[in-house]
């Protein structure tokens, strides 16, 4: 049963545990408890502000309100819940950049503002996310919003939204990398308004040129043209594997092959029903009835 004062929904009786009963014994009537509090500014209100009645509170123990000690008791109590919320506040703002944390939802936003980073989906958000979900096994959504980053960054966090069971929400966008991390949710949607974008993938020839550079002497690539090569082998490869991935998310396997359609410096944004009769979107987690 929950109490509500003026200001909504103060205390959960129903989920309170078994001592708070201990703590309504004979003595002071009511008001001289909240007396007791106001005297010592911990309660600036009558007590009830709780939504109790006098009658009310002498009715959860039979003919028997708060007694001094009692009052004292449930004050230090309330203290220790105050400052519980309060550290639990702080752990929130504590955070990484890029997250933050709405209930049993963590929200990733690689477009908020970033200091000393890039705004994008990198390898060091992998090992924050880990972190994360180790110190919060309440989580239960991931909600996203980025226009992707690293391939190899964002196949590593879908990694752990499977290893956790997450759920996936889009409330923005969701673009290239982002969107292996939104498949790998068990139940995924999207908000009115919010976007989901395809597009072929990319290796920069900068990129190309440093990763030549510092892999030639170890796969032993005689000339560039062996590095052309093993590129080629390599990409089909990575576009098999990430075919596979989709259609292993339930995704429907044409939509996966039109994905490749877009070039990568443009983006296909299918509507709404197209993303869920392919599959994309799903209200229900598999093998769950409506």
């Amino acid at each position: 049963m929950t109490k509500s004062g003026p200001q909504g929904p103060l205390f959960d009786f129903g989920a309170a545990p078994a001592w708070l009963g201990g703590l309504l014994r004979c003595g002071a009537p009511v008001s001289t408890a909240d007396r007791m509090f106001r005297a010592r500014n911990i309660w600036t209100e009558p007590l009830t502000c709780l939504g109790w009645s006098q009658t009310e509170a002498c009715a959860i123990v039979p003919g028997k309100v708060l007694s001094a000690a009692g009052a004292a008791i449930l004050r230090k109590m309330l203290i220790l819940s105050f400052m519980g919320l309060m550290s639990a506040a702080a752990a929130r703002e504590a955070l990484p950049q890029k997250f933050s944390l709405q209930g049993k939802t963590l929200v990733y936003d690689t477009e908020t503002d970033v200091t000393d980073g890039l705004a994008e989906i990198t390898e060091e958000d992998v090992a924050h996310l880990r972190d994360i979900l180790k110190q919060s096994p309440e989580i239960s959504e991931l909600q996203l919003n980025s226009v992707g980053g690293s391939v190899y960054a964002g196949e590593e966090i879908a990694g752990l939204v499977l290893e956790y069971g997450l759920d996936t929400l889009v409330d923005g966008t969701c673009i290239s990398a982002c969107v292996d991390v939104f498949l790998a949710g068990e139940r995924r949607r999207m908000t009115i308004g919010s976007s989901i974008g395809f597009h072929q993938r990319n290796w920069p020839s900068d990129a190309v040129h440093k990763y030549y550079r510092s892999e030639r002497k170890r796969r032993r690539w005689a000339t560039p043209f062996e590095f052309g090569s093993w590129i080629y082998e390599d990409t089909q490869r990575e576009v098999y594997e990430h075919l596979s991935y989709m259609v292993a998310r339930g995704v429907e396997p044409g939509f996966a092959i039109e994905t490749l359609r877009t070039d990568p410096d443009g983006e296909w944004y299918p509507s709404r029903l197209r993303l869920i009769a392919a599959g994309v979107l799903r209200e229900l987690r598999p093998g769950q009835t409506p």
